[in-house]
């Protein structure tokens, strides 16, 4: 079964890309860059707002411009670019004055700088005076002033005579420091509008778009970077979020992983050449914990459970030397979300006493800033320790603490809302996993699957690329049809249906074929009892198929919980009910000796015993409806000595106990 949850930043700032080698955009360039003259900080305030008004109506200002004449002006024709709010009339009417003074053609009176242009554009989101529109009267009166340039050149001409030497000579002199000063934030200022963005719908072409404009920018400063820690830091933080809006699910992304990983490497050979002057710089030991713990997600997800928990113990060590402070507020949320993550890891590699730690510590970390929402998380990523334990009680008080914290309201982000979806789907799992750790209570499970399976397809529409919120809705879906197949078959291959049909939106993602494996092998037993026996086995041939592309069957080996050994479950159960009972119990036969191949942990492992227990009891089942009593006999002898073992390490626990009831011999 996958275990693919993982926490996402509740305030997120991060697509995908393709290589770029020609650094100049012409629908985005300056009037001065196609000109070939000198290029200035002017340059990349022109680019950026070229960027912005493309944001904000899908056209680009040069399809927007036509040319229009001026009787005053000193061409015949000026080109002249619709305000943004003439194409989008839900936008507030600063934005056009902001986007007027980024492009107006000469570089002089655009904002002297990226920071000048942000500054306005915060003054419009927090409902304050813009500086482009008080500036707007002196632009005109400079204009007039140049169409009647030659009295007034000759009134002021002693004045600027005696001015103009140093003027230029300070001008000059700041310009260089300032240049480098705004295009090594400017794709940094880029995620800022992607944040903006990302809450609107069908939002990947536009988001594609930053990432590419961003790229192109850190390409032009990687030579810089090499002799200055600093900005060499920065590069890491900006090709690291650069890598999460492609592929590193903890935000929402364009699904590109090679792309991502890509990245990733990029931003830790930055990191590595600070470390290597400045083993001590507390930001490149941040962005190494972040990095490996993006490795490890992309090691999750794309089936590397060894390499995932080897990056996991990475983050944890740059975690452990980072020491995070009441002085890391800015940083915080970066910080908790990893401490999640890798505590996560950590539980799912059966690294109990780690990840209990990791999540102590981020909760210490979430109760200084007194945020219900990660305190939230931090109570799911308990409650998963203790239902591997087998702790359902403690399991369960955790995670609808977890869900009450984490209960939405009207301002809720994309980022709240999916982690809520989480929680949800894993509440749902612990009172009812009927192949699992649970306790047994389908009934109760129903309300919190369809509230998650409902949320995360509310998502899911609001972009069709957007693989993160598909994601979810794959496990939450999974979830929910599985407690519904054995009381309502009709509804349980609706919900299997939904999920496999937006998971085929999606085609370069390994992780997603491998929720359709699941999707299509669960969804056969219901259609089967709805007499669609041929859909069903074409079902399960499916399944299979997909199981040869990803590689994994045929095989020896089959991970306990995995895919195929699911699949396999499923084969053996529709050959039985399609009387080869013969042909069944061979499967299961097949499938333990396959299993017991990988040395399954089943005295440490909870998950693993209850595995193995599982296949004991089907293959058990099926030898003796082949008049095997003897086979079956020593099947479910072996069961109970595998619960008898836990029960006499854990001797009170009613998850163990019910086992133990189940297994006694008949």
């Amino acid at each position: 079964m996958l275990d693919f949850g993982i926490a996402k930043l509740l305030d997120e700032g991060d697509g995908q890309t393709q290589t770029v080698d020609w650094l100049l955009t012409p629908s985005y360039a300056s009037p001065e860059q196609l000109s070939g003259i000198q290029q200035t900080t002017a340059t990349d305030v022109y680019s950026l707002g070229a960027v912005l008004y493309k944001l904000l109506t899908s056209r680009s200002h040069n399809e927007a411009a036509t040319a229009t004449p001026q009787a005053n002006s000193t061409s015949a024709n000026v080109r002249s670019i619709r305000p943004p709010t003439s194409l989008n009339p839900m936008l507030p009417s600063d934005i056009d004055y902001i986007i007027g003074k980024a492009l107006r053609i000469e570089p002089e009176e655009r904002y002297q700088s990226v920071d000048a242009f942000s500054s306005d554009i915060r003054a419009l989101l927090d409902s304050r005076p813009v500086q482009a529109r008080s500036g707007d009267m002196w632009y005109r009166t400079r204009k007039f002033l140049r169409r009647y340039w030659m009295p007034v050149a000759a009134a002021s001409m002693v004045v600027a005579s005696l001015s103009i030497g140093l003027y230029v000579a300070n001008r000059e002199r700041n310009l260089a420091q300032q240049r480098f000063m705004d295009v090594r934030q400017l794709a940094n200022k880029l995620f800022d509008i992607d944040s903006q963005v990302r809450a609107l719908s069908g939002n990947s072409k536009t988001r594609q778009l930053i990432v590419d404009t961003s790229l192109q920018y850190l390409r032009r400063l990687s030579a810089d970077a090499r002799h200055d820690p600093e900005l060499a830091v920065e590069m890491a933080n900006a090709y690291l979020r650069v890598a999460r809006v492609q592929g590193v699910p903890i935000s929402s992304n364009l699904g590109q992983m090679d792309q991502a990983g890509k990245n990733l490497d990029i931003a830790d050979e930055y990191v590595r050449s600070v470390l290597k002057s400045q083993p001590s710089n507390r930001m490149a030991i941040l962005r190494s914990a972040q990095i490996a713990h993006d490795r490890m997600l992309l090691a999750r997800f794309s089936g590397r459970n060894d390499d995932a928990l080897i990056f996991a113990g990475q983050s944890a060590k740059w975690l452990d030397k980072f020491s995070s402070n009441v002085n890391d507020r800015p940083e915080v949320e970066a910080v908790l979300a990893t401490y999640m993550n890798v505590a996560q890891q950590y539980r799912m590699g059966q690294r109990f006493d780690e990840a209990l730690r990791l999540a102590r510590r981020g909760t210490e970390i979430a109760q200084s800033i007194h945020s219900k929402p990660y305190l939230g998380m931090f109570h799911w990523v308990s409650a998963g320790i203790f239902q591997r334990q087998g702790e359902l009680g403690e399991a369960l008080n955790s995670i609808q603490q977890a869900a009450k914290l984490l209960e939405l309201d009207r301002e809720s982000s994309i980022g709240r809302t999916m982690n809520y979806v989480l929680v949800l789907t894993a509440e749902g799992r612990m009172l009812s996993d009927e192949n699992g750790i649970s306790a047994g209570r389908p009934q109760e499970a129903l309300l919190p699957l369809r509230r998650a399976f409902e949320l995360a397809d509310t998502a899911v529409h609001q972009d069709a690329r957007d693989q993160a919120s598909r994601g979810r809705l794959a496990e939450a879906g999974l979830g929910l049809a599985d407690v519904l197949r054995h009381a309502n078959a009709n509804e349980a291959v609706t919900v299997y249906n939904h999920v496999l049909r937006h998971l085929a939106e999606i085609q370069n993602n390994s992780s997603f074929r491998r929720y359709e494996v699941n999707a299509l092998v669960r969804s056969a037993e219901p259609l089967r009892q709805l007499g669609r026996r041929v859909e069903a086995r074409q079902r399960l041939d499916n399944a299979f198929e997909k199981l040869r592309q990803l590689k994994q069957y045929p095989t020896d080996h089959v991970e306990p919980g995995s895919e195929a050994e699911d699949a396999l479950q499923a084969r053996a159960n529709f050959e039985a009910r399609s009387g080869k009972t013969t042909r069944a119990a061979e499967i299961c036969d097949e499938l333990l000796a396959q299993v017991q191949a990988t040395t399954p942990d089943v005295k440490r492992d909870l998950t693993d015993a209850v595995d193995l227990s599982n296949l004991y009891s089907m293959a058990a089942a099926f030898h003796r409806q082949n008049l095997e009593p003897d086979r079956a006999a020593a099947l479910d002898r072996r069961r109970f000595e595998l619960w008898h073992q836990w029960e006499q390490k854990h001797p009170n626990n009613p998850f163990v106990l019910r086992q133990l009831r189940l297994a006694r011999p008949r």
